[in-house]
């Protein structure tokens, strides 16, 4: 029996993944191939789950087992896909909660698939989102005014130097301000 999975993202609008794959393959096979399409050239921890219709999860599939649940390398795409219609998410990244929504788009019975085909529409997802910059501290606040005062500005500085035109620390009252690091 040969597989035929759409692979979509609600992160990327214009991703799609197909890929044709032997029922006898494991989900492990079938985490290369995605990988493969994707272009992630390192990994990080996923698991899949089979889920219902409504994209409720109804078995899941880790990397490594464990006493409840067969790792992907034991467990055959065969032995719980055999139906169009039939959903799935690829967990790609745990830390986040990001996932791949996968469907059975068609089955073939009687044939076999010796080596798993992709083909890649659009861009994928990044595997590691980028982590956004973090907003200044009061700390780095005090910083920037003390530095524009004493002239300690560098070069990419100065332009935020115009900002502090007037400014005397000497003139400044700190009493009623209550400063603390959040």
């Amino acid at each position: 029996m040969v597989l035929t999975l759409t692979i979509a993202s609600k992160e990327v609008e214009d991703f799609v993944l197909k890929i044709k794959i032997d029922a006898d393959a494991t989900f492990a096979d079938l985490q290369e191939v995605i990988r493969e399409g994707c272009g992630w050239s390192h990994a990080l921890p996923a698991a899949f789950y089979v889920c219902d219709e409504r994209w409720h999860p109804e078995h899941y599939i880790p990397e490594e087992g464990d006493y409840e649940h067969d790792a992907m390398n034991e467990v055959e795409l065969g032995s719980l896909l055999e139906d169009e219609g039939q959903r799935l998410l690829y967990q790609f990244d745990q830390e986040n909660n990001r996932h791949l929504l996968m469907e059975v788009t068609r089955v073939i019975f009687g044939d076999s698939l010796d080596e798993p085909h992709h083909r890649l529409y659009g861009a994928a997802p990044e595997l590691i989102l980028e982590p956004e910059e973090p907003a200044p501290t009061n700390a780095d606040l005090i910083a920037a005014l003390n530095a524009a005062a004493l002239g300690e500005l560098d070069e990419d500085e100065e332009e935020e130097r115009d900002d502090f035109e007037g400014f005397d620390p000497e003139e400044f009252d700190s009493e009623g301000y209550e400063i603390s690091e959040g």
